[in-house]
């Protein structure tokens, strides 16, 4: 855990970022009796915590060299609350070189590759570009989720190296759930971890999201749920 937070329903209401070596010592500690089979990471609050990432990669990776990783860019909250400034999004680039799977959505994925959000928005071609940009950065692969964006059906991509752009269709769902993109990275994760392709991981993340998301907007009158960062 890299930061302990207060929400509420409506978001995040205090951030309180822990010591970077805090953290990795869990980390470490967390993996020191069996080698995971696929790392993720989420929220990193700061230049400093995205910069001791690369500290627990490279030690993950010294033990088992070909370890996937799936980078969540968290840059902001639900609510908007900006987590990494200039400074932490250069250090975010900077990470590319190790080869992460990046899952960035439309609005990250703009700022982190320096291009218009209107036309990743209104143009899925355009997000090939953005993808690839990561890519000539060292990322593995990148799926850039199409959520925020206006086609119907939703298109999320997968642009990984070496291979030609996928392109993953799935029923746009009326609604909204906090936290999703961080569900979205978690669920493929898992998938990744249990062995399945980058492509069945990434349409049984869409589809199970879309899923909890048709739940959701049945459960009229239920309290909200609170969902970690």
């Amino acid at each position: 855990m890299t930061a302990n937070t207060v929400q509420d329903a409506l978001g995040l209401v205090e951030l309180g970022a822990r010591r970077p070596e805090a953290w990795l010592f869990d980390a470490l500690a967390a993996v020191s009796i069996e080698n995971p089979a696929c790392l993720k990471s989420g929220l990193l609050p700061g230049p400093e915590h995205v910069n001791e990432m690369r500290s627990l990669l490279t030690q993950l990776r010294f033990d088992a060299p070909g370890l996937p990783w799936v980078l969540d860019p968290v840059l902001s909250s639900s609510k908007g609350d900006e987590f990494l400034g200039e400074a932490g999004q250069r250090a975010m680039l900077e990470l590319l070189d190790l080869g992460p799977i990046l899952c960035p959505n439309l609005e990250e994925a703009a700022l982190l590759a320096g291009v218009p959000i209107e036309g990743l928005i209104e143009k899925p071609e355009q997000r090939i570009h953005a993808a690839k940009i990561f890519l000539n950065r060292g990322a593995a692969a990148v799926v850039l989720k199409g959520g925020h964006g206006k086609e119907d059906p939703l298109l999320d991509l997968l642009v990984a190296q070496g291979q030609e752009p996928i392109w993953v269709a799935h029923a746009r769902v009326k609604g909204s759930m906090r936290g999703s993109g961080c569900r979205h990275a978690a669920f493929l994760s898992a998938l990744v971890a249990r062995g399945h392709s980058l492509e069945k991981a990434v349409s049984g993340a869409g589809e199970w999201v879309a899923s909890e998301l048709v739940k959701r907007s049945g459960d009229d009158g239920l309290p909200p749920i609170l969902s970690a960062l």
